[in-house]
């Protein structure tokens, strides 16, 4: 249990109760379930930004992220931030099967008023004249504004599932097998905030972004050998299928979005397995040398479809991908302990 008191935020009682119940000498039930509380951060309660985005005609566009507070996000609705709060629940098993360790955990969280920026709100003359009262940098610029708030209620489902395996091979070294899966599901239970005129902040390309834009299932498999001063590392690393979506002109107004018209673009990116490898030698107790690379074999994402709009004037990669559009990585490293 865990009582805290902020001096912006007020008082929270938080608690967790978890239990492991022994079935057999080698398999064992475990559950907890609890509470949580998150006060917004620094950056979420004071960060202002101007950057470059591209519109759904592949123009550039200055979009500017402003803190709830400020003057502009007052003017388009926004209201303080409050701190999230969160209930978990989970449930699971470990257990030793001849030499593999195994474990497997369900689990929910739900969350009440997530922070989140809104859907990108474009900027009217009403809203310039706004930003040029507030004094922001660029005001005469600017073609759309967002900010944090706390927008929504939402519920992640999930599974992990963790196997591990030491093989001793004498002369030759010892190798740890280790291979992992996660299953995510994610969920927008209610949105909760919205302008004057009832319009929502947060639309219905954002909740399909947010449920879908993230890839449900994720692996990694890691292979690690040792033989006296040497340690070699293999992993792949894979990624699910997941989507991406963006207005375009003509096809998405905000009053279809409002009404939850799914009037956007959307392109399913494939699923994909990257490779990581390093060699490390060990010259003392103390000093460690090692080179390696991650994504050795230079994979890179699906490129983006033209029809979403987002992948013009050269740029080929959707910057939202969730492999890196960088490629490979390689790298040297030493190690000194003192």
């Amino acid at each position: 249990m865990r009582f805290e008191n902020y001096s912006d935020f007020g008082e929270t009682f938080d608690y967790k109760l978890a239990g492991r119940w022994k079935v057999l000498e080698d398999l064992n039930i475990r559950g907890s379930i609890g509470t949580g509380f998150r006060a917004p951060t620094p950056g979420q309660l004071g960060t202002t930004n101007v950057s470059t985005v591209f519109g759904g005609g592949g123009e550039p566009i200055a979009q500017g992220l402003f803190p709830a507070t400020n003057p502009v996000s007052a003017f388009l609705g926004a209201r303080e931030l409050q701190p999230e709060k969160s209930d978990n629940y989970s449930l699971g098993a470990t257990g030793s099967f001849a030499g593999f360790d195994i474990t497997v955990d369900l689990y929910r969280i739900d969350i009440a008023d997530q922070f989140y920026a809104v859907s990108p709100i474009t900027v009217t003359p009403a809203i310039r004249t706004a930003l040029l009262a507030a004094n922001v940098p660029g005001a005469a610029t600017i073609g759309q504004v967002s900010f944090f708030q706390n927008a929504f209620d939402s519920e992640t489902f999930g599974v992990d599932v963790v196997v591990s395996y030491d093989a001793d091979w004498g002369d030759m070294g010892m190798t740890n097998f280790t291979a992992s899966a996660n299953y995510n599901d994610y969920q927008i239970a209610s949105v909760n905030i919205a302008n004057a005129n009832g319009t929502p902040l947060f639309d219905a390309e954002s909740i399909y972004d947010f449920e879908h834009g993230q890839a449900k299932t994720r692996g990694i498999f890691t292979a690690t050998h040792m033989i006296g001063p040497w340690t070699f590392m293999g992993r792949a690393n894979y990624y699910g299928p997941y989507n991406v979506s963006n207005c375009v002109p003509n096809n998405c107004t905000p009053a279809n979005l409002a009404a939850g018209n799914t009037r956007f673009e959307v392109q399913e990116l494939q699923s994909e397995v990257l490779f990581d490898l390093e060699a490390q030698y060990a010259f003392s107790d103390d000093l460690t040398v090692a080179v390696g690379a991650r994504n050795v074999f230079e994979e890179y994402p699906d490129e983006g479809e033209f029809r979403l709009r987002e992948t013009s004037n050269g740029r080929i990669y959707r910057s939202d991908s969730i492999v890196d559009w960088q490629g490979g990585f390689y790298y040297g490293k030493i190690k000194y302990s003192f």
